[in-house]
């Protein structure tokens, strides 16, 4: 990213998955981008495939706008799946 992001700048971005907007927020003192895309992805953690990251920097005027690729976390399984171990 070659824009500059300041942790003062007021920043709006939403998430977009199937032409849906899944995820949006607006609010200032976001560190980084990945900072703001982890805020996004708290929203929606069981979303999953090519979604739409568009970040607008409303303080310094610029846009950001990238395809992002949702993985959902594998949940752990019981210690005891196997149905013949009971037999």
């Amino acid at each position: 990213m070659t824009q500059r992001l300041d942790y003062t700048d007021t920043l709006h971005a939403r998430l977009t998955l199937h032409g849906r907007t899944v995820a949006e927020i607006t609010r200032d003192r976001f560190p980084s981008v990945p900072s703001i895309i982890a805020a996004l992805r708290a929203m929606v953690p069981h979303a999953s495939g090519l979604a739409r990251l568009a970040i607008r920097n409303m303080s310094r005027g610029w846009t950001l706008d990238r395809p992002l690729m949702l993985y959902v976390k594998p949940t752990q399984q019981p210690a005891a799946t196997n149905l013949w171990a009971y037999q």
